[in-house]
């Protein structure tokens, strides 16, 4: 560990972290043990997701012995990265063909393996592009499990599946939302819009319709798996397009001959965009929204792009419509599913140093509030007490709107009859992968 967060932070490397640098630059000092089995980070102020960051694969110390001999600029582009060959899990790779499937095989050297741990051999991950390529194997029995399937257009033939169990994770770890760019005038400068778009937004219909029930009621941006973070008694806005209309007829938003609302110039008509390619639940949520906005005099342009064009040019750029109107090609309102790390902390999707190219407030809001209580929630690790002030951060939220939270998506894998203990859980399918096991001591087809 001494040696990975002194890699991580030399700019040779070019490590690349997903919500920033992950605490890395509050490290003082470490101190290693003279054994070498514990070590002692210093930081400059707390920072109570510090631990989170090295649980995982992505971010798990890398091993000295074999790295430091290299140059950090070459450690990326090493076949290590494809092929590792130091690991402590309970697989190694035993061949990789990348762009089409990873062989693992059991580990030798496994700390368990004198229980008898891993189960399996082996196990090989298949890379599947396409829901129809998945689909098809999984009707002709070739695949032992598929993992965090969600919406997928032919989801009634996965639920016929008659040689397969359908499995629930058993908590959510993302939200879908709707995120409002705060370089737009109107939706800056009128909270009062932003309110009444909250409460014109049907939860149940969205679910019941679009997702087919394979969605969960969500008010906040902390799934039912974030404990602390999750609140079930979060003070939803209720679903009221009456309410919404009064609203904003009160604050003298007057109806067009279009039905569109207007007051001193401005126009409530905003550019809706999201990316749908292959997300039909998407579409069909969009209309659901796009239906309800009307009712209240709130116009809603649909433009849809490509994922790769919408996460890597068209949210960054946050180039808003005027306050006159949607423009075609603009960012006003921008519906995407988000989620964090283990951690709960919120704020690289929404504190005021976070904006692209810096951070993921891919809103442009900023509220010294907020700030301060994410300074807050950082500097503690009570679970008990970090929960209420995530209870004043979802205040916040649900008082100010800088987004509006749709749902929960319920995700769910399915596995061959024949497989045992596959058990996912919401941030991966493969957590308790060594305790799988199979019928006769061998797996039908033999892949994921």
């Amino acid at each position: 560990m001494d040696y990975t967060w002194q890699l991580w932070l030399n700019p040779k490397f070019g490590a690349a972290f997903q919500f920033g640098a992950a605490g890395l630059e509050l490290i003082t000092k470490a101190d290693v043990s003279a054994d070498h089995l514990s070590i002692t980070f210093h930081l400059k102020r707390p920072f109570a997701p510090f631990l989170s960051y090295w649980v995982d694969g992505i971010n798990a110390p890398l091993p000295a012995h074999h790295f430091s001999t290299m140059d950090p600029g070459a450690i990326l582009k090493s076949p290590d990265n494809l092929n590792p060959q130091v690991v402590s899990g309970p697989f190694m790779m035993g061949e990789s063909k990348p762009a089409d499937h990873y062989t693992l095989v059991r580990n030798p050297r496994y700390y368990r393996a004198s229980e008898g741990l891993p189960y399996l051999d082996k196990v090989v991950f298949r890379i599947i592009y396409s829901n129809d390529v998945g689909l098809k194997d999984l009707q002709a029995g070739s695949l032992d499990a598929d993992g965090f399937l969600f919406l997928d257009p032919d989801i009634k033939k996965y639920q016929r599946l008659t040689g397969y169990t359908i499995i629930h994770p058993p908590t959510q770890s993302s939200f879908e939302a709707l995120f409002f760019n705060f370089h737009n005038i109107v939706l800056a400068s009128h909270l009062e819009v932003r309110q009444a778009m909250s409460m014109a937004v049907d939860q149940q219909a969205l679910i019941d319709t679009a997702l087919p029930g394979f969605g969960s009621p969500l008010c906040t941006d902390h799934p039912s798996a974030y404990y602390p973070g999750y609140d079930p008694y979060a003070p939803c806005p209720v679903f009221d397009l009456a309410a919404a209309n009064k609203l904003l007829d009160d604050n003298g938003w007057v109806k067009g001959t279009d039905g569109v609302r207007t007051r001193g110039g401005q126009r409530l008509e905003f550019e809706y965009s999201t990316a749908a390619v292959g997300k039909l639940y998407r579409i069909d949520t969009e209309a659901i929204i796009q239906r309800a906005f009307r009712e209240i005099g709130i116009k809603l342009d649909i433009q849809n792009y490509s994922a790769a064009a919408f996460f890597g040019t068209f949210l960054p750029q946050g180039k808003a419509s005027p306050s006159t109107g949607a423009v075609a090609g603009r960012y006003d309102i921008a519906e995407y599913e988000n989620g964090f790390n283990y951690d709960a902390d919120d704020s690289a999707i929404i504190a005021c140093n976070q904006f692209p190219p810096t951070g993921y407030n891919y809103n442009f809001y900023c509220n010294t509030a907020l700030d301060k209580l994410f300074a807050q929630e950082q500097a503690t690790a009570d679970p008990g007490v970090r929960q209420q002030i995530f209870r004043q951060i979802h205040q916040i939220y649900l008082t100010q709107f800088p987004f509006i939270v749709l749902y929960s998506p319920n995700y769910f894998e399915l596995a061959h009859k024949g497989t045992h203990n596959y058990q996912p859980g919401p941030f991966s399918d493969t957590y308790n992968i060594w305790q799988w096991w199979c019928d006769n001591g061998k797996c039908s087809p033999g892949v994921l």
